[in-house]
């Protein structure tokens, strides 16, 4: 029948869509298949040998360093987990299974991964700053340059290393919220009985680990040990890439999917909206200008907001909108410490207009700034180090659990939305745990769902994935390493609609433009690095107005993710419904068909069920298993409810239930009218002596006078 064409026409054009993005062709993208094949195994003190079998290369074998180790000057005795392999084509999985079956608390100790054969010289990734390549040397010897802290200075708990044939990608897949403690990353060469078979290198990750590493950073977390009767699952899985069979840009990523799905499937999408349009930074004061007839430091004696209240100020940032920008972020918006200078920029935020009566007098004039099209930030400086009083020498490092810092916090926030600042900044945020990060931020939002959080420095994942961040995109050539010269790689794989501000500097920038250190560039010259920065993905974020001309669009943070992701790897992996089935009405005989329609990700598979008991396709029913479910001819069974339960390897979701009720049986010919006719044409149909499906008023497979009585039933009951 037509409709059933269209149907399977249709259910074959998603098929065809899905192929074509398999194969990343889609958007006239080609990928080459990854073909490794990789064999791998565990022997029982925990070695792994890796071969591909491909191309018979040995990428990992024993070196008598297992695949788990005690922890280095461990808190509680390190409790050994039970360890499994999983195979995958493309490498392998090793599960850590801890449980504390004991009465004490135990220290889980340091996963790793050695026994890597990949010669003195490789390729890694930096995921301190925005994963450029960086190139690793042991030089022959043993190598312990370097770590990284998840979260801290780390965005993930992955590892990169890339000899040139090969991509090797590692990640520890473990839920961060839930486990609540540090882990300390490194690549290294280790020496002694590690040399066994030749030098190799190893990624490591001290879970919890006791040491400091990061300056002003406690490691070490209570709660991340593991309690007695506790259980916890670490995955670490590892997969490798041969680079000649997939040479595109960032094929790369495809070696971290492991972690791209299961971060996916545990945070979901980014929980804020994008704002690409460019940020002005406005410094109200500067540590240099407090002075006693200024004790604030506030910049621009005409722009006082403690003498002259916030009129003038406005009214400069009114002239800063005529230049073209419509987002602004006000920096030490009650002014800075002149006394103790080290603990600027200052926490009270907000709460100081209440010491100065113009503040207060003129706070209308403030909150009446923004509107749906002009944004007002507030930058909270030193949001992680509470302080009480002001120009004080002291500060407490925020603890969200304490109940007198959620009420100072609470009372700091209360001010920004009583002048309508729907961004607020957090200043040196990594001073709080990742964990606790979340778990703030997100009770914030749901308090205050029209603020955004800006977090400072860059944040790990976990963070990124409910607030914005903050970068800094140039630095001085003496610290060139740590500029942005690429999208950020691993934000755009694992939260793609991210909201990343790019800091750019007048003066903290590489001698590009051949003028001298510190040199104050020009209008052109810092537009041309907005454009760069907006190009990779950043919002731009600048001190100093200057004049942007054309629409402000053409400054606006691009959708890096777009570009820098491979086309088959832009996907949620978890299913999302876009069209539910609709309710239909049907005779006994006649055809009714219920149709569902996803985001069209690979890998969904699809099952119907009829109040809650699962199809299968039959002579009546065709598409079980698909999106388009067709019944060719209704039974009286056939009525209930519907729904579609759509399954990927993140998870499922199930469909809004779509109701089949019966329509007319009694209108045999299906003309919409019940007449003479319909009786007529079923007498015929019944003493035919051919099985019509329409005259199986019971459907039981059978013709017989059950069914004449039925159809008389109907037919004198009307329509």
């Amino acid at each position: 029948m037509r409709i059933a064409a269209e149907l399977r026409f249709a259910r074959n054009l998603s098929i065809l869509f899905c192929v074509l993005v398999a194969w990343g062709s889609w958007c006239g993208r080609v990928s080459a298949a990854n073909d490794v094949n990789i064999q791998a195994s565990m022997n029982a003190v925990g070695e792994i040998t890796a071969v591909d079998q491909t191309t018979g290369r040995v990428l990992i074998s024993p070196n008598t360093l297992p695949v788990w180790t005690p922890a280095y000057l461990p808190v509680f005795e390190s409790l050994p987990p039970t360890r499994s392999i999983v195979p995958h084509p493309d490498g392998f999985d090793i599960v850590f299974d801890f449980h504390n079956t004991g009465s004490v608390h135990r220290s889980l100790g340091t996963i790793q991964m050695p026994g890597i054969r990949m010669p003195n010289v490789i390729q890694s990734r930096d995921f301190y700053v925005e994963g450029k390549v960086t190139t690793l040397d042991n030089r022959g010897q043993n190598f312990f340059d370097g770590g990284l802290v998840y979260p801290g200075s780390m965005y993930s708990p992955v590892a990169i290393l890339d000899d040139s044939q090969y991509t090797m990608g590692v990640s520890l897949n473990f839920p961060l919220t839930q486990y609540k403690h540090n882990t300390f990353v490194r690549i290294e060469s280790p020496g002694g009985n590690a040399l066994q078979n030749g030098r190799s290198w190893m990624v490591r990750y001290d879970l919890n680990p006791t040491y400091n590493v990061d300056p002003d950073q406690v490691l070490y977390s209570g709660p991340g040990e593991l309690a007695p009767n506790a259980r916890r699952v670490y995955t670490m899985s590892v997969r490798f890439l041969r680079n000649a069979s997939d040479p595109r840009p960032q094929a790369w990523l495809q070696t971290l999917k492991p972690y791209r799905d299961f971060f996916r499937c545990l945070f979901g999408a980014v929980k804020y909206n994008r704002d690409a349009r460019p940020v002005l930074g406005v410094p109200l004061a500067h540590p240099e200008l407090a002075v006693p007839g200024n004790p604030r430091g506030f910049a621009d004696p005409y722009f006082r907001p403690d003498v002259f209240g916030w009129g003038p100020r406005i009214a400069q940032l009114g002239w800063f909108n005529s230049l073209g920008w419509d987002r602004f972020t006000l920096w030490c918006p009650t002014g800075v410490y002149m006394n103790n200078p080290g603990n600027n920029f200052p926490y009270q935020f907000t709460s100081e207009w209440a010491t100065m009566p113009q503040c207060v007098a003129s706070q209308g004039v403030l909150a009446g700034f923004a509107s749906p099209s002009r944004e007002l930030g507030l930058w909270w400086g030193r949001a992680a180090q509470v302080m009480t009083t002001w120009d004080t020498p002291t500060s407490v490092r925020f603890d969200p659990a304490n109940p007198s810092h959620i009420a100072t916090a609470n009372a700091e926030l209360a001010g920004a939305v009583a002048v309508n600042a729907t961004v607020i900044g957090l200043d040196t945020f990594s001073l709080l745990a990742g964990w606790k990060q979340h778990a703030w931020i997100t009770s914030k939002r749901q308090s205050n769902p029209n603020i955004k959080f800006i977090v400072e420095p860059m944040p790990c994942d976990v963070v990124h994935n409910v607030a914005g961040a903050y970068i800094q995109a140039t630095r001085l050539p003496s610290s060139s390493w740590f500029r942005v010269e690429n999208p950020h790689f691993l934000a755009d794989f694992l939260n793609p609609g991210h909201e990343t501000w790019g800091q750019i500097s007048d003066i903290d920038v590489p001698r590009e433009f051949g003028v001298p250190e510190g040199t104050p560039l020009t209008a052109e010259q810092i537009r041309s690095l907005m454009a760069r920065t907006a190009g990779w993905g950043y919002v731009p974020q600048i001190f100093g107005a200057v004049e942007l001309p054309g629409p402000v669009s053409q400054w606006a943070a691009s959708e890096s993710w777009l570009n820098s992701v491979p086309a088959e790897l832009q996907i949620a992996p978890v299913p999302q419904i876009t069209n539910h089935p609709q309710d239909q009405r049907a005779r006994v005989g006649g055809e009714s068909t219920f149709e569902v329609q996803t985001t069209g990700l690979p890998g969904e598979t699809f099952a119907w069920e009829l109040d809650g008991v699962s199809l299968s396709d039959n002579g009546r029913i065709q598409g079980s298993t698909t999106p388009a479910l067709l019944i060719a001819s209704v039974v009286a069974s056939d009525f209930g409810h519907y729904r579609a339960r759509v399954v990927n390897t993140c998870g499922q979701v199930i469909s809004d239930p779509a109701v089949l009720t019966p329509g007319c049986n009694g209108d045999f010919n299906f003309d919409l009218q019940l007449n003479p006719d319909d009786l007529a044409d079923y007498i015929g149909s019944y003493f035919s002596g051919v099985f019509d499906s329409r005259a199986d008023m019971n459907g039981d497979g059978e013709i017989n006078p059950d069914d004449l009585a039925d159809f008389i039933g109907a037919y004198f009951a009307g329509c």
